[in-house]
């Protein structure tokens, strides 16, 4: 039996199915860790969080830094709060 493929592939496959436009180019680094810490904690990152996840040369740091922030505390405050 084949291992399923991982969910973000899975979903990517589905949103270019779905699309009736282009599909925006990968982001790069910087962005995606703004973008990633505003949209699920709510947070700016600091300067210091920023250069330890640029520095960082692991294939899996994205995976990694989602896992942490939908583990944090914060990430439960900030979307109770945001759909209450």
């Amino acid at each position: 039996m084949l291992a399923a493929e991982p969910l973000h592939v899975e979903l990517d496959k589905l949103i270019a199915a779905k699309a009736v436009g282009p599909i925006a180019p990968r982001s790069d680094d910087a962005e995606f860790f703004r973008r990633v810490k505003l949209d699920l904690n709510g947070q700016v990152p600091s300067v210091s969080e920023t250069r330890v996840f640029l520095k960082d040369t692991s294939a899996k740091k994205r995976s990694k830094l989602i896992d942490e922030l939908l583990n944090n505390d914060v990430f439960a405050e900030h979307w109770t709060d945001r759909l209450s």
